[in-house]
């Protein structure tokens, strides 16, 4: 063999050795953990050595995986990466970590369609996932036209599993009531919840939004017409009458025949309460059942006057119960009758209307018939002395401005001197009473009486009854068994009465203040103040 062809050989072997040693590095490479290849079991130490640097340098370096939205996209188009950098991964983290601790609010009817005076039950839960150091400021769901009232217990602690982890909270429960037809808004409203941090002393309070929910009341289609509205399985009306008479006597009559009427004197008085007892439905919805007249009733009630107290309502759980209560006090003589009361109301169970009523009351009053009945008829008469009236008034106007300066001070001094005579025999102070007695002022009563009362003799008959009168009325405003409230007692009106009517009539007080005057001959002065002196001297 040539020097030539050795050369060749051993370039050939070389050749042959460095791409064994290529090859065995390359699978090396791609399949580090397979130990059963051949090749790789007769690689060099060395070889093993550097290849496992290169797998630890591998592992070491930090990986980025990025996932194109479109492999395949046309000119001018771009492509979203789901994870492009570490940063937007760790904020995707954060975010996740964020909604997993975030505070959930949930809100739930149990009808969310009814009828006026039907209820719906609304239950509002927040949950955490750890615990709240306070409790959570829940919104108001107050609104025209919607009753909201918290039960026994509305609110309890519950607790839930969400994403394998118990999270505890509170739920609240709300009673809604329509009053009206219409829709109600209930949500939008913010609470402030606070979520305690484990190993943090201090609480992160969170507002939170209640999620929308809508609560419809309409009236049903048998129910279009029925003004006001009312809803019930079964309305029942009681009444019932006590009759206090002016000596005392006191009677109640629970059944009343409409034919027959009640017999009255003036300063008897009916105490008429009536009562409505609703199932199946809300007492809220019960209209008034007895009304106080208003002015255009008021000739109806001339000889009665009228003493409305406050209604009482009872709710239960099934309906509930309103009472109303008048007085009518006999004031004068004639006919009249207490109204009749009639209710309306829908039937949801037999879907049509109901009703029930109550008749009227005929009462009958002894005596002489109201100022107001008697002048009823005298219209053209009133009308005459209207007229003739004014013309007086007119001339009066005429004539005074004719009297110059010298006239209106002769007018003047006539009006100062009647003035005079009736402060002194009592007229002004008896019309200053009876001003106080029209407007209930106790306090003014007793110091009116008091200027009247020194003007008349202590033993007589007029200063006993007024005395009596107002220490009547003092024990009943003043007294230690006066409870507060704001209904009219009729006894009080009764004793009212009776402090008027003791007033002492004017011919009684012209009688015992005759030498009173200051006008009268034994209380003037003589003109010539020096003859009396000389008189008494002699």
């Amino acid at each position: 063999m040539t020097a030539t062809q050795r050369s060749s050989v051993s370039s050939a072997l070389l050749l042959t050795l460095l791409l064994t040693a290529g090859s065995l590095a390359t699978t090396a490479l791609a399949e580090p953990e397979s130990s059963a290849d051949p090749a790789a079991a007769s690689a060099s130490p060395d070889a093993a050595a550097g290849s496992a640097n290169a797998n630890q340098t591998a592992a070491a370096q930090p990986r980025v995986e990025a996932s194109l939205s479109e492999d395949s996209l046309a000119p001018g188009e771009d492509s979203a990466a789901a994870s492009a950098s570490p940063d937007a991964a760790a904020d995707g983290a954060d975010a996740s970590q964020t909604a997993a601790t975030q505070p959930r609010v949930e809100a739930s009817l149990s009808e969310d369609s009814l009828a006026p005076g039907e209820s719906s039950e609304l239950r509002i839960t927040v949950l955490v996932p750890t615990w709240m150091p306070t409790p959570v400021e829940f919104p108001t769901l107050d609104q025209p036209g919607l009753r909201v009232t918290l039960g026994e217990r509305s609110t309890t602690p519950v607790s839930q599993q969400v994403d394998g982890k118990t999270w505890s909270g509170v739920s609240r429960r709300y009673q809604l009531t329509p009053l009206s037809a219409g829709r109600f808004e209930l949500g939008g409203g913010t609470l402030d919840v606070s979520v305690a941090t484990p190993g943090s002393q201090q609480a992160k309070v969170q507002q939170m939004v209640l999620p929308p929910i809508s609560l419809t009341a309409s009236l049903p289609e048998a129910a279009r017409g029925l003004e006001p509205y009312l809803a019930a399985t079964r309305i029942d009306l009681e009444q019932s009458l006590e009759i206090t008479r002016a000596d005392g006597d006191s009677e109640t009559l629970d059944e009343i025949d409409p034919d027959r009427p009640l017999e009255l004197a003036p300063g008897d008085s009916i105490r008429r309460t009536v009562s409505a007892t609703l199932e199946g439905g809300s007492a809220l919805l019960l209209p008034t059942l007895l009304e106080a007249p208003d002015s255009n009733d008021s000739a109806s009630f001339a000889n009665l006057g009228v003493y409305p107290q406050a209604p009482r309502l009872e709710e239960s759980r099934g309906g509930g119960r309103r009472t109303d209560t008048l007085t009518y006090v006999a004031e004068a003589g004639g006919q009249t009758e207490l109204p009749g009361v009639t209710l309306r109301w829908y039937n949801p169970i037999e879907q049509e209307l109901d009703s029930t009523s109550l008749e009227s009351v005929p009462v009958s009053v002894s005596g002489s018939a109201a100022i107001g009945s008697q002048l009823k008829n005298r219209a053209p008469l009133l009308v005459g002395l209207s007229l003739l009236a004014a013309v007086l008034l007119g001339l009066a106007v005429w004539l005074y401005s004719r009297l110059g300066p010298r006239g209106r001070l002769l007018l003047e001094q006539r009006r100062r001197r009647q003035q005079a005579h009736r402060e002194a025999n009592g007229h002004a102070d008896r019309e200053r009473l009876k001003q106080a007695i029209a407007g209930r002022d106790l306090v003014a009563c007793r110091r009116h009486w008091q200027a009247l009362g020194s003007k008349l003799p202590i033993d007589s008959r007029a200063h006993q009854q007024v005395n009596d009168a107002l220490d009547r009325l003092c024990r009943r405003k003043l007294g230690p068994d006066t409870t507060a409230s704001s209904d009219p007692d009729p006894g009080v009106a009764k004793d009212w009465q009776r402090l008027e009517q003791a007033l002492p009539p004017v011919r009684e007080l012209a009688r015992h203040t005759q030498g009173a005057s200051p006008f009268s001959p034994a209380s003037m002065k003589p003109l010539n103040p020096m003859a009396e002196v000389t008189r008494r001297n002699a």
